[in-house]
């Protein structure tokens, strides 16, 4: 009977242990578009439904599986653009990094300038115990002589990460 309570008290520790870690989790974005032949661009909105600020990074690959980077580290210029980030750069591990205020929605813009077709994955970190923080979808625009087409990207199944 002792042994059972020390196993089962060893198990409460790491449980107890566990809980102390930052929370994150992260998701595949299935396809990403830029291209200025035919005014492609993909927009992200990253949706934090925590009572936290939230950190995101986003990777954007191309096909042959290359990190695209950009070294314009502004949230208004270049290929990547993000709005209403309180905290945004392009100089860390990911193609994006970004804050996300508690309830807020940070729109990330990949131009028609990049001119790649990809994927990528959005992960996100917090110094607390949440489970799930975000939530995202995207969508692929073309503009091209008067015409307007989109078509959604599902991130997570439109699921809470």
């Amino acid at each position: 009977m002792k042994n059972i309570i020390k196993v089962s008290l060893a198990g409460l520790g790491l449980l107890a242990s566990a809980s102390s870690f930052a929370a994150g989790d992260s998701a595949l974005i299935p396809h990403v578009m830029s291209d200025d032949k035919s005014n492609m661009q993909s927009y992200f909105y990253f949706t934090n439904v925590s009572d936290a600020p939230i950190d995101v990074t986003v990777s954007l690959y191309n096909n042959a599986g290359q990190l695209i980077t950009e070294s314009s580290d502004s949230a208004s210029a270049g290929v990547l653009r993000a709005y209403f980030s309180t905290v945004y750069s392009e100089s860390g591990s990911g193609s994006a990094q970004m804050t996300i205020e508690p309830n807020a929605t940070v729109t990330l813009h990949v131009t028609e300038y990049g001119n790649f077709q990809g994927y990528g994955r959005v992960e996100w970190t917090q110094d607390s115990n949440v489970r799930d923080a975000l939530i995202s979808h995207g969508r692929v625009y073309r503009h091209n002589n008067g015409y307007e087409m989109s078509y959604s990207v599902h991130i997570n199944k439109g699921e809470e990460f």
